[in-house]
């Protein structure tokens, strides 16, 4: 579940000019 919330963050950052969903995965601890 934890992930899929993750997921739908980074989706909604991808939105967001100047909010990559790369950057947001790395602040949410998407990848380790």
């Amino acid at each position: 579940m934890k992930k899929i919330f993750q997921g739908l963050l980074i989706g909604i950052a991808n939105a967001i000019p100047g909010a990559s969903g790369a950057t947001m995965a790395v602040v949410f601890g998407a990848y380790d």
